[in-house]
């Protein structure tokens, strides 16, 4: 079932925004692959930024390789008889205490020539730690010498929480944002986006000579929500993650949750 609104779903900009980023990247190569490939070759790489915990208290995210997490619908108990054999475990060659920083690996797209191998397109989608002081000024470093290098660079906000990569009037108030450096340009591309619009559909850039690829954002939100069954896993019963909505915002937002409700009953 499609989610509850037009565009971006602000339950999923919590703890399951790792899994959403990680999907997203990986829909997105899905869907500009075809347009690309054999000139081109488009793949999913990854860079380390050391989180120092300073985001907002109370919504810092917690970024493991796999996560289960069980419904509140789904919690059974298990029998004590599971724990009357204990496994024998290889013991561990030492025990630390965790450290105070933590290495995230945050998954980029980028877009290659195949002929020689030569970086084209960056395509990120921010994390939470791009909007924090951790790695805020490391991504903006990353942006300056990919512009510096000519290399096209499609950026996509779709947190409302944290301070923006890059400021300007347009997006002051938007709930989220897309901006697009042309590495043979001087003028930045900007989509400002609320909360009740559509997600757009972007240019990708190449080489000069060809035509832009097409990257349509809400095609790819809507495969990451149906494939991940997001709209049987969220509890839209809760409040959504901070920053909070005004009263009008959350009228509305009311208002998609109980129609979606309502549909969710009618097709049970």
């Amino acid at each position: 079932m499609a989610s509850p609104f037009p565009g971006m779903d602000p339950f999923l900009e919590g703890y399951r925004f790792h899994d959403f980023h990680n999907s997203m990247i990986s829909t997105c190569k899905r869907l500009i692959a075809p347009q690309i490939v054999p000139r081109y070759v488009p793949s999913i790489e990854s860079y380390t930024v050391l989180d120092n915990g300073d985001g907002t208290k109370g919504i810092d995210i917690m970024y493991p390789d796999l996560g289960v997490f069980i419904g509140k619908d789904d919690q059974l108990e298990e029998p004590s008889a599971a724990y009357e054999i204990k496994p024998k475990f290889t013991p561990p060659t030492i025990r630390v205490d965790t450290e105070e920083e933590f290495g995230i690996r945050i998954p980029y797209l980028e877009i290659r020539d195949k002929a020689n191998n030569k970086l084209v397109t960056v395509i990120e989608i921010l994390s939470p730690i791009n909007k924090r002081t951790a790695g805020r000024a490391a991504y903006r470093e990353k942006c300056s010498k990919l512009h510096a290098s000519g290399v096209h660079l499609l950026e996509i906000d779709l947190l409302r929480r944290g301070e923006r990569a890059f400021r300007n009037q347009v997006l002051k108030n938007a709930h989220y944002g897309v901006r697009l450096f042309r590495g043979n340009g001087k003028e930045v591309e900007i989509w400002a986006i609320d909360i009740k619009d559509k997600l757009p559909v972007l240019p990708v850039p190449l080489q000069e000579g060809d035509s832009d690829a097409v990257l349509d954002l809400g095609k790819a939100f809507d495969m990451v929500y149906t494939e991940s069954l997001y709209d049987r896993i969220i509890q839209y019963d809760e409040t959504p993650p901070p920053p909070d909505f005004t009263k009008r915002e959350k009228e509305w937002l009311h208002s998609r949750i109980a129609a979606f409700a309502s549909k969710t009953e009618k097709a049970v």
